[in-house]
């Protein structure tokens, strides 16, 4: 595999220091085991801080920190190793991005793997070493938990594309998932993202609950839409948090958003009416949660 550097990154004149510089190409060379000079403890804290911890305030320096160290492994003739997952870097992310728009995010936790299990379960079925190709979607990936769950099921000759709306977030998935032939990102919300061909399993971690009433709907007839005659696709809910929300709503005379809860509720009614769904109770998650898969005819 070939490596070239990336070119959408903010320029290096955006980093305010030329010690922080320093201290990037220096840790991109150590990475590519180019770097003969032993890092100092506080150029490793820095780097740490900079690039794992606190990226998202201060992106230029994660941005020129990686284009260094694509630079660095080409130099050295080596292959970009993939991603490591960083749960430190990843949960700050999270919780950062869940402040910022808690209506895109909806917990600030992440998914455990036991739902990630449950969401990913149909992908496996029926699946034998010498079934076509098969295309799965992941809409709104967040971190990348089932994006994760799904790579682990697929096989070579699959595809999975991973819609994320959040330029943060979809930065993230960009990074752990980009070494991967059969995985495409796309920076777009789902509305306007209208592939060429259809999916056998389509999974999706967006909270309906946060989204307008007419949103919610589009969505769900987005996703049957999306998905071919035969396959499935899955959101969950987190089991009893809806009832709760809604009777907090009208405890102190929420109407508006009572009434916009309600209509939500009718219409995953509407839909469960008209595939009759699988339902499977994941009580090991942060908040117990329904994976809830339909079947599309």
């Amino acid at each position: 595999m070939s490596v070239t550097a990336t070119k959408n990154y903010l320029p290096p004149a955006s980093l305010t220091s030329a010690s922080l510089e320093e201290i990037a190409i220096r840790n991109a060379q150590a990475d590519a085991g180019i770097q003969q000079v032993p890092l100092s403890f506080f150029e490793k804290s820095i780097h740490f801080a900079c690039a794992h911890l606190f990226y998202m305030f201060y992106p230029s320096y994660e941005q020129f920190y990686y284009e260094k160290r694509v630079e660095a492994f080409a130099k050295a003739g080596k292959e970009l190793p993939p991603y490591v997952n960083s749960w430190v870097g990843e949960g700050v992310l999270f919780i950062h991005r869940f402040i910022a728009s808690p209506a895109s995010i909806g917990s600030i936790f992440p998914s455990s793997s036991y739902l990630v299990e449950a969401m990913t379960s149909k992908i496996s079925d029926e699946v034998l070493e010498n079934t076509p190709p098969r295309r799965y979607l992941d809409v709104g990936a967040g971190t990348g938990s089932f994006t994760q769950g799904i790579i682990a099921k697929m096989r070579p000759q699959d595809h999975l594309d991973v819609v994320e709306f959040d330029p943060n977030l979809c930065k993230l998935l960009q990074r752990r998932f980009r070494h991967l032939p059969n995985v495409r990102i796309h920076l777009i919300s789902i509305f306007d993202f209208h592939p060429k061909e259809r999916y056998d399993v389509v999974v999706t971690g967006l909270p309906l609950n946060n989204f307008a009433s007419e949103d919610v709907k589009r969505v769900l007839k987005q996703y049957a839409d999306l998905t071919r005659p035969g396959g499935s696709f899955c959101y969950f809910e987190y089991a009893g948090l809806p009832k709760i929300a809604q009777f907090v709503r009208c405890l102190f005379g929420c109407k508006k958003e009572a009434e916009n809860f309600a209509r939500i509720e009718e219409a995953k009614r509407n839909l469960q009416e008209q595939f009759n769904p699988d339902i499977e109770l994941v009580y090991l998650n942060m908040t117990p949660a329904r994976a809830i898969h339909f079947k599309v005819s």
